[in-house]
């Protein structure tokens, strides 16, 4: 049991993105070859190719925060020379970050409510529009996770956070 868990750890959201990106670019062929060979488009393969890039960003954005790779605005942590205050300050701002991701996750459980009790579907395929939509509670809802794993090893753990930027050099 260990291991799964270890293994989810470490590669859930790159595994359902490998998912998601295989057939995006399989449905991207197939629409392209259909499209220009064929002369005879096919209306799934863009509509379903849209709903696994829908899914590849949300998912993204919970392997971003595992890898410590958001895009932040760090130019007043880069003014501040004080490393107490700079330290403060990396802390409400992934305080911020986690209201933000759990207020994100509230909503769309509320919407993926709405939808499955009253559904819409998608027009070429007619799929039930909850499933696109899941992606916003899953993928925050990962992404909240992430940001409570790196806070505790960051102030609980005490391991030294680093970034992508600090790796490259």
């Amino acid at each position: 049991m260990k291991k799964i868990l270890s293994f989810l750890d470490n590669y859930l959201e790159e595994a359902l993105i490998g998912l998601c990106m295989g057939y995006f670019a399989l449905a991207t062929f197939t629409q392209v070859l259909f499209r220009f060979v064929f002369q005879s488009p096919l209306s799934w393969t863009d509509e379903t190719a849209r709903y696994a890039f829908i899914w590849m960003v949300f998912i993204g954005a919970a392997v971003a925060v595992k890898k410590n790779t958001h895009i932040r605005v760090d130019l007043l942590e880069l003014a501040i020379k004080n490393e107490k205050l700079k330290e403060g300050l990396r802390f409400v701002n992934w305080l911020i970050f986690l209201a933000f991701s759990t207020m994100a996750t509230i909503i769309g459980i509320s919407l993926c409510i709405g939808l499955f009790n009253f559904p819409y579907s998608s027009p070429a395929l007619e799929l039930n529009m909850f499933w696109v939509f899941l992606s916003l509670p899953v993928g925050m809802g990962l992404t909240t996770l992430r940001i409570i794993q790196s806070m505790f090893k960051t102030y609980i753990r005490k391991d030294q956070q680093i970034t992508a930027m600090e790796e490259a050099v």
